[in-house]
């Protein structure tokens, strides 16, 4: 377990502040800090009170390679799930929706190709990209560098980054910080789906990532929406979400995200990203 520097702490979490995602997925959990920081940062009541866990709305996946001893039983209180697969091969094939994907001290841990092949894949999944990664060649007080590719700033040129911080440590070493904005989730984008939740998150978060004619139909839990149409598809309630024959995939559309998720698994339903 590797922690390269403490100054990008507060940086990150602004970008995440701003951000403000719901979905996160964190690639390389390791000890688990931006699971545990992004609940505290993001986890907060009207007066600014860190909510009690059960209270949590927010859903944090991360992935963590198999080879990975790091995981303990204190991760499960701040993570959604945690996949134990190789990581390469997770991003290449999981199906899900995030508002943020965070690559923290794992791109060098990757030969080059097989690193961009990563960001290219988490790009079908997300909306923004957060990358964390050393620039150059380090010197410093570790014997062993495991260091596998090497990265700049211009390797970035090539993504719409919206966000950029060059931060430096006590030895000179140089750090980059990435917001990458992705402009397209392909993963998602043929499949037919059902949303739950028909408010500004969908406008903003959900409906520039989906083909709009595979949308199946939505679902509410509020009463006076029930019933009526939206972009021209009917508001049905769960148990009318139950009676559709059809194979789809559930978004959930709201920032309510662990209370719908408990509302889907009472009614059995378990097909939701």
């Amino acid at each position: 377990m590797e922690s390269y520097s403490h100054l990008n702490i507060t940086d990150i979490l602004e970008i995440v502040r701003k951000v403000n995602p719901v979905k996160i997925l964190d690639v390389n959990v390791g000890f688990g800090r931006w699971g545990i920081l992004f609940r505290e940062l993001l986890e907060r009541d009207n007066v600014s009170k860190v909510k009690r866990p059960d209270l949590w709305n927010m859903k944090i996946d991360g992935v963590e390679d198999l080879e990975g001893e790091n995981l303990c039983t204190y991760h499960d209180i701040f993570y959604d799930n945690i996949y134990r697969q190789n990581i390469h091969s997770f991003l290449k094939s999981h199906v899900s929706l995030y508002d943020l994907t965070i690559f923290s001290e794992i791109l060098e841990k990757n030969l080059k190709d097989v690193a961009i092949d990563m960001i290219n894949n988490a790009m079908e999944i997300s909306r923004f990209i957060l990358v964390y990664v050393k620039l150059g060649i380090h010197k410093d007080d570790r014997e062993i560098n495991d260091d596998l590719s090497f990265w700049e700033e211009e390797d970035f040129n090539i993504y719409s980054v919206v966000t950029k911080i060059i931060l430096n440590d006590k030895f000179g070493n140089r750090y980059g910080i990435f917001l990458i904005e992705c402009d397209t989730i392909k993963r998602i984008y043929h499949k037919k789906v059902v949303i739950y939740g028909v408010d500004d998150y969908f406008d903003f978060c959900v409906k520039p990532f989906i083909n709009e004619n595979n949308i199946i139909c939505f679902m509410e839990e509020n009463v006076f929406k029930q019933g009526l149409f939206f972009m021209g598809k009917m508001i049905y309630t769960i148990k009318g979400v139950k009676k559709i024959k059809n194979d789809f995939t559930i978004i959930i559309s709201s920032v309510f995200y662990r209370e719908i998720k408990r509302k889907l698994e009472a009614a059995h339903l378990y097909n939701f990203i």
